[in-house]
């Protein structure tokens, strides 16, 4: 569908047969340049990109709207903001506008990407994009021939992203796991000394505690963009699940410390059954 025809700039939006969709923009290009310039030919105009790493974030409906804002704050017009959302097993992208007047939102996205751009016919535009994963590998990128806009940018959408940040949830879901490492390293080092029962009871129990922090650790989210503008904001919703595994990191290190009298205890039990079978 041609939504703009003009002999500077040809715009729109397309869909594929499968549910597909997405915009386009053609911009007619320069004509063939010689290989020898000239001597009053203008110098190459340098490029500056700057990526910046984001920790956990969590969007409601309204902090999506406020931040497109903050970024179309930045961008001069004329400029154009695109969402690019995985919803379920397909990928939505669309105008910003367009996209949260629809009615059909899922409840949560967990991979979202905002990029807002200068509209130019030639040369180089004014671009800034925050791409948001739940893999914890959320970063903002700005793009610009000004290196002075560039810079400014990044550092004052960084600052503006704070406020929707959790820092512990991003520490323990991009380093919780580390945990295991540790309880791999008490375990070699407790085993050698200890009779056969004990060595392989102390492994299965080290086997089950670490299976136990893998698949809590899946379950913190590190990016949430809350969809529905009737969703009640629950404050410190954003550091509850870092609460959850520092509750649960220190009940398994409760475990670990009282993981030898257990198995004593369990010695004990094994031995008296042992002998109740009529065993020597």
């Amino acid at each position: 569908m041609l939504e703009e025809n003009s002999p500077e700039r040809r715009s729109g939006t397309w869909r594929l047969w499968n549910g597909m969709e997405g915009i386009f923009n053609l911009i007619p290009a320069l004509p063939a340049l010689s290989s020898t310039p000239s001597p009053s030919a203008a110098p190459l105009v340098q490029f500056w990109n700057k990526d910046t790493p984001l920790g956990a974030i969590t969007l409601y409906r309204s902090d999506l709207e406020r931040l497109i804002a903050e970024l179309e704050n930045f961008v001069p017009d004329p400029r154009l903001t695109v969402i690019r959302a995985n919803e379920s097993d397909q990928t939505i992208v669309n105008k910003a506008d367009i996209y949260l007047s629809r009615k059909d939102y899922p409840e949560v996205v967990r991979i979202m990407m905002i990029s807002c751009e200068e509209i130019v016919s030639q040369g180089y535009r004014k671009i800034i994009t925050l791409n948001l994963n739940d893999d914890g590998s959320s970063t903002l990128g700005v793009s610009s021939p000004d290196e002075l806009w560039t810079a400014a940018v990044s550092m004052q959408t960084e600052k503006f992203m704070r406020q929707f940040t959790s820092g512990p949830t991003g520490w323990f879901r991009k380093r919780g796991l580390n945990i295991n490492a540790l309880i791999l390293m008490a375990v070699i080092i407790w085993m050698p000394d200890r009779p056969l029962i004990e060595r392989v009871f102390g492994f299965i129990a080290a086997a089950i505690v670490i299976f136990v922090i893998v698949k809590s650790h899946q379950l913190i989210p590190y990016t949430r963009v809350y969809l529905n503008p009737d969703k009640i904001r629950r404050p410190f919703e954003k550091e509850v699940p870092s609460i959850v595994m520092t509750s649960l990191a220190g009940g398994l290190a409760a475990v670990i410390s009282a993981m030898p009298s257990f198995i004593e205890w369990l010695q004990h039990v094994v031995s008296a059954v042992w002998r109740a079978l009529g065993g020597p």
